[in-house]
């Protein structure tokens, strides 16, 4: 029986070939990569933290032009986009509100989650800080209770940021009794 054989000029070929699908290959799994990168971090903007801005005195009562407090439903999932966020029911904070928020979001709010066993989550809800740049930061948050106390742990996004994904956390013990008084 006959072996086949493969021409020089064939081996050359099919060498050629699979090094061109690699390449191929490789271009398509760096663009499916890139994209997956692109589509978790979209809306996800550079800069301080709402809570950064508030303490480094970069944003004050003075350059808040609103607070609204939007409501919030876990079953359907975190807004992504501008409109999104506009569709929510939201109630607007007065001037002595806002001056009261930031107060406590400045004196009392610490960095990072502490960890609780069994906390009860009685409600999330999302404010939005307009500031009078035309910008605004969107401040994700839930109250909860643990072992006798009220908390609230945050996420906080920098300006213009929209994705809840890349918003940094925060606890605020002070926030909770804030945010039973005035969330809707």
């Amino acid at each position: 029986m006959e072996e086949a054989s493969i021409s020089p000029a064939n081996k050359s070929y099919l060498r050629l070939k699979f090094i061109l699908s690699g390449i191929v290959a490789s271009l398509i799994v760096t663009g499916v990569v890139i994209g997956v990168r692109q589509w978790l971090y979209v809306g996800i903007n550079d800069g301080p933290t709402l809570i950064e801005a508030v303490r480094s005195g970069e944003v004050d009562v003075q350059g808040i032009s609103g607070v609204e407090i939007l409501k919030f439903d876990p079953g359907g999932g975190w807004p992504f986009s501008e409109t999104e966020y506009n569709r929510k029911a939201k109630k607007s904070l007065e001037m002595d509100s806002i001056e009261e928020l930031l107060r406590i979001l400045k004196s009392d709010t610490t960095d990072g989650w502490k960890h609780r066993n069994h906390p009860v989550t009685y409600y999330y809800g999302i404010l939005r800080i307009s500031v009078n740049d035309g910008g605004h930061y969107y401040l994700f948050y839930d109250l909860s209770y643990c072992q006798g106390q009220h908390y609230v742990s945050l996420s906080a996004n920098s300006c213009d940021s929209t994705n809840p994904n890349g918003a940094t956390k925060y606890e605020n013990i002070l926030l909770a009794k804030f945010l039973k008084d005035s969330d809707p």
